[in-house]
């Protein structure tokens, strides 16, 4: 993610629930994109490495929550780079294996560096206390969303 460019800012002359849910929108895209989306490359790889490096093809794909054309093209580009190998199950042959390289190992490690850094510095200009309200107005307005989604 282009960290040059500053992220979006609603217009002053917005309404406080307006700007609100836009700055939410803003940071919603910006945590999304920097980790490189909920289906890309970043995302496979980190989510082998939590699981001793491999997975099953078919259960790669439910715990991605995508479709099986769109995680086969995302395989496909990593494979190219080294990143990955597949091969077939040993015990159900319709099935494919999906293994960490070296190389994979090695930009996954590297990954989970990079996000523990950012989970360190993301708000750290914030007290301990201004964090911990913060916490507290987001989990409100997420235990009021759920609810009226239920």
């Amino acid at each position: 993610m282009n960290t040059d460019k500053p992220l979006w800012v609603p217009p002053s002359d917005w309404e406080t629930t307006r700007k609100i849910l836009a700055c939410i929108g803003s940071l919603g895209h910006y945590m999304y994109f920097s980790r490189g989306g909920r289906a890309g490359r970043d995302h496979v790889l980190t989510k082998l490495y939590r699981h001793d490096n491999h997975m099953a093809q078919r259960d790669l794909q439910e715990a991605m929550s995508i479709t099986s054309a769109s995680l086969s093209e995302v395989l496909g580009k990593i494979e190219d780079e080294g990143y990955i190998r597949r091969s077939k199950s040993e015990t159900d042959k319709r099935q494919f294996e999906v293994f960490l390289t070296q190389q994979g190992i090695q930009r996954a490690t590297q990954l989970m560096e990079d996000r523990k850094q950012f989970e360190q510095q993301a708000l750290s200009f914030l007290s301990q206390e201004e964090q911990e309200e913060l916490l507290n107005t987001l989990m409100t307005i997420i235990t009021n969303w759920n609810r009226k989604e239920s």
